[in-house]
């Protein structure tokens, strides 16, 4: 009996273990899901309370690079709700793209100082790291520079007077360019190189004149008025947009005109993303002339396509800039060309941001089918998209990567027919398994229930015993129905709810054996005591019996 009792304790306690196992179970996702609603929370009150500032370096005040930088934060502050966005955009104005590239670097002592001093021209001293830069795309790029997305075309324009009428012709003359620090710069010198013209040292071929976009334009219209009171030029080099304001206004000059660069494939030699460009007649619009006759006319500006080079304007970021932010960032241009290309009130409705994109690729004029779409064009962002051949030779930031894959069809939507296949078979085993679980659960039951039933006829057989042999008997059949039982539960063929539903009438069947064991010995030892005292006992083992 003792080992029963055993048994009967180690089944209680397994029992037990499952229970507190669910229970602990049940309490550590509880508190899992507490925890991720605390993040969640967390998370909606600190995107609310302090949003994140992200540096945008962009280029000169005046620059096309600084108007779409406004446009840009415009955008991003108008759709702060429809996003969600947490962080802000800020700007920071720059001599261009090469000193924006150094600044991005940002992991040399010159380029940290770089950063202070911009910072505090700009009236930012807080800033130490530069998020974001616009730069020309043959800009020597910085390891941590990843490509947020092309942006514009930026075309070569040569302006000169009379005097000039190709690159040969500037031997002698005084040729104004943007600064020293900027990309046009280093690039207006690379183009001297090709063409075989020097501009250093006493015997220099070309007099150089750096200076800013508005003084560019001030020196040549003094050279065309012949006015001494600053410096003249008789041509100037700028890369730009095609309809910038300051180029469109030397254009109109009478003595301005464009000068042709007709070997912009091998000026790839020197810059690898350089690409051939037309500037397509009437770009420009048209300016009054006067003919020998004396008749007026409006011709068009340039009168003619005029052969030359461009590279595009990017948007970049350093390699570490949160994911997060550079894929909404990427959305952001997305789904808002529009908004962005409003950097010149003036221009023209925007045509679809696709086909314009394919004209600049191509920089045809057949394909253009009026000037005016070249005008609408400068600031729509993200024109080429995110096409292959404009990756620019720039690794892809990993936020943009994610934007781009987000919209490819899910791996359900590619494999409709497979996942069928798979929904069908998981119905299938769900059905299988479910009806298997039922028949299992039902054959426990079954199973206890017919335990239940023999300790009933165990029962029934223990009040009839007349003697301990039977009862010797029905102890063994009472020890071999709890072996069994516990069997079966080791074994998982009835639950341990089960056991529980056979412990009482287990317990009943023991405690009659037990209390007829008791009489059946208790009858015995009077018989015994009878055989003993003679005939006299007849009276009281009759008493007996009747009791019994």
């Amino acid at each position: 009996m003792g080992s029963e009792h055993e048994n009967l304790k180690s089944i209680r306690w397994q029992s037990g273990v499952v229970g507190r196992g669910w229970q602990i179970g049940l309490g550590l996702l509880f508190v899992l899901a507490l925890l991720t609603s605390v993040a969640v929370l967390v998370r909606i009150v600190g995107r609310r309370a302090s949003p994140v500032q992200i540096t945008l370096a962009t280029g000169t005040p005046a620059g096309s690079y600084h108007r779409f930088g406004q446009a840009l934060q415009r955008v991003t502050t108008d759709h702060i709700e429809d996003h969600e966005l947490d962080w802000r955009l800020e700007l920071l104005t720059t001599r261009g793209s090469a000193e924006n590239m150094r600044m991005l670097r940002g992991s040399l002592e010159a380029d940290r100082e770089k950063i202070k001093t911009v910072a505090a021209n700009n009236g930012r001293p807080e800033v130490e790291t530069i998020d974001l830069i616009i730069a020309q795309s043959d800009t020597p790029t910085v390891r941590n520079c990843r490509l947020v997305a092309p942006l514009f075309p930026e075309v070569f324009h040569v302006i000169a007077d009379e005097s000039i009428a190709s690159i040969d012709d500037f031997r002698g003359k005084h040729v104004g360019v943007l600064n020293k620090g900027s990309r046009t710069y280093d690039v207006f010198l690379g183009l001297l190189e090709h063409y075989g013209l020097s501009w250093q040292g006493d015997d220099a071929d070309v007099t150089l004149h750096p200076m800013s976009a508005q003084e560019l334009v001030e020196a040549f219209e003094r050279n065309t008025v012949g006015s001494d009171e600053g410096p003249r030029i008789d041509a100037m080099f700028y890369i730009v947009a095609l309809g910038n304001e300051l180029a469109e206004q030397v254009l109109s000059l009478p003595e301005a005109h464009l000068v042709s660069i007709d070997e912009a494939e091998a000026l790839k030699l020197w810059f690898p993303n350089v690409n051939p460009y037309e500037i397509p007649k009437g770009a420009y619009g048209h300016r009054m002339t006067i003919r020998d006759d004396g008749a007026k006319l409006m011709q068009p500006v340039p009168p003619d396509r005029i052969p030359t080079a461009g590279v595009y304007a990017m948007l970049a970021a350093r390699s570490d800039l949160d994911t997060t932010y550079v894929r909404e960032l990427a959305e952001i241009l997305s789904l808002y060309p529009g908004e962005l290309s409003q950097t010149r009130p003036s221009l023209i409705e925007l045509q679809e941001a696709s086909a314009l994109a394919e004209k600049y690729r191509h920089g045809r004029g057949d394909e253009v089918a009026d000037a005016s779409d070249w005008f609408a064009a400068p600031h729509a962002a993200l024109l080429p998209g995110y096409q292959a051949d404009l990756s620019l030779g720039i690794p892809m930031h990993p936020g943009v990567t994610d934007f781009l894959t987000s919209d490819e069809p899910s791996w359900l939507a590619q494999n409709a027919e497979l996942a069928s296949l798979c929904l069908a078979v998981a119905i299938a085993i769900a059905s299988g398994g479910r009806a298997f679980f039922i028949n299992a659960t039902r054959q426990k039951r079954l199973r206890a229930e017919t335990y239940n039933r023999q300790l009933a006829d165990l029962v029934d057989n223990a009040l009839k015993a007349r003697d301990r042999s039977e009862l010797e008997t029905l102890w063994k059949e009472l020890t071999d129905i709890f072996n069994a039982v516990v069997d079966d539960i080791e074994h998982r063929r009835i639950s341990s709810d089960a056991f529980h539903s056979f412990k009482f009438p287990w317990d009943v069947a023991k405690d009659l054996l037990c209390h007829r064991e008791i009489l059946l010995t208790e009858k015995d030892e009077v018989a015994q005591l009878r055989r003993l005292a003679g005939p006299d006992a007849v009276a009281d083992e009759t008493e007996i019996e009747k009791q019994d």
